[in-house]
């Protein structure tokens, strides 16, 4: 298990992440030909906006406050599973880079939003704002679990985590996600 934390924080597991971005990079300029240009700009600002909601990283240690998971749901309702996964996959790995953080559970981050854009699928008859909380649930329980178990995080940071994530986005969400939803 060592040895695989060697390699996820390796120089050459570096430079495949940003090659990994430059091909999403490329996915996401194939909205600009299926989408309205609002769709597109608001597209691009929520994914800038999340890349960049974990940039106080740098400074001080993880809060719980991140933006990826919100715009990640809203990407599986507004693109759809693949694109919003797509889309979730290059936020995750940008605010990553941006953070300057690449930590043991990036891993399981993209593991857990692509069983999130498969459950947005049974999820979305129940409504965006539902949907959304329960999407958000689902992966602060999984990701505290993981950073416990796995990761073996200290408890008190994953609990603190995972409460300042789920206020934020339920916060976020009844505010934001119907106006995004209708115009994404």
């Amino acid at each position: 298990m060592r040895h695989f934390w060697e390699i996820v924080k390796s120089k050459r597991f570096s430079l495949l992440l940003k090659k990994v971005m430059i091909v999403m990079l490329v996915c996401m300029m194939a909205l600009f030909f299926y989408k309205s240009v609002i769709s597109i700009f608001l597209t691009v600002l929520l994914v800038i906006i999340a890349s960049i909601s974990k940039l106080y990283k740098r400074v001080i240690h993880s809060i719980g406050f991140e933006l990826v998971t919100f715009a990640s749901i809203i990407f599986f309702f507004t693109h759809g599973p693949l694109v919003g996964f797509l889309l979730s996959l290059f936020m995750l790995i940008a605010s990553t880079l941006i953070s300057s953080r690449i930590t043991n559970i990036l891993v399981f981050q993209a593991m857990i939003y692509g069983i999130m854009a498969v459950l947005s699928l049974f999820l979305a008859p129940l409504g965006i704002i539902t949907a959304a909380k329960v999407l958000v649930v689902f992966y602060n329980i999984l990701l505290h679990f993981i950073g416990i178990f796995v990761i073996h995080y200290p408890p008190h940071n994953s609990v603190l985590h995972f409460i300042v994530n789920v206020v934020t986005t339920f916060f976020i969400i009844d505010w934001t996600a119907l106006w995004l939803v209708a115009h994404i």
